[in-house]
């Protein structure tokens, strides 16, 4: 293809160092730094004066760390609410022990105490959800995710605390027991 068959560049796609300089120059905007000879485009690692390659490389193994700790902290908190199923589904039972090791012995579950496993069940699981569907978004978009399900998680262990000092400060058994501390 010759020079008079291409087609006129629109963006500066096929734009030579010359042609974006001239373009450059009618907008009325003077580049920052001369353009070096054998550059094509005017990208911010030219202008910077960084190998186009050494970009790249800085950029993938970000991605790659990112993507990585992404992948573990989900992993990690899936495998989290999968092994706290059990407990949460049978709250209960999973709060006798803790609570005789406090001198807590006539601790008996209330209504209240199944609805509460169940809430925070489900609520680890919808922030899990979140947080996977957020960081595979963010992931193939090629954006920074690790901090997605650092702060969903927090969230989910927030709404633990809640929920489960909801439940114990209105535990007729609980309530005398914190007088004698």
């Amino acid at each position: 293809m010759s020079e008079s068959e291409r087609p006129r560049p629109e963006y500066g796609e096929y734009a030579s160092s010359d042609e974006q300089e001239a373009a450059l120059t009618r907008s009325g905007v003077t580049p920052p730094h001369p353009v070096a000879e054998g550059v094509d485009s005017l990208t911010p690692q030219a202008l910077r004066g960084v190998s186009h390659h050494e970009a790249v490389e800085g950029d993938s193994a970000r991605r790659v760390a990112d993507r990585l700790v992404t992948v573990f902290l989900i992993s990690f908190w899936a495998i989290f609410v999968i092994g706290d199923a059990a407990s949460f589904l049978n709250l209960g039972e999973s709060l006798r022990a803790p609570m005789k090791q406090i001198g807590i012995d006539d601790f008996q579950p209330t209504a209240l105490t199944a609805a509460a496993g169940i809430a925070m069940l489900v609520s680890q699981a919808v922030l899990w959800a979140l947080a996977a569907a957020w960081s595979y978004r963010r992931l193939s978009r090629r954006m920074t995710a690790w901090w997605v399900p650092v702060v969903l998680g927090a969230l989910s262990f927030i709404v633990i605390v809640v929920v489960l000092g909801t439940l114990l400060a209105t535990d007729p058994s609980f309530t005398p027991a914190l007088t004698k501390f």
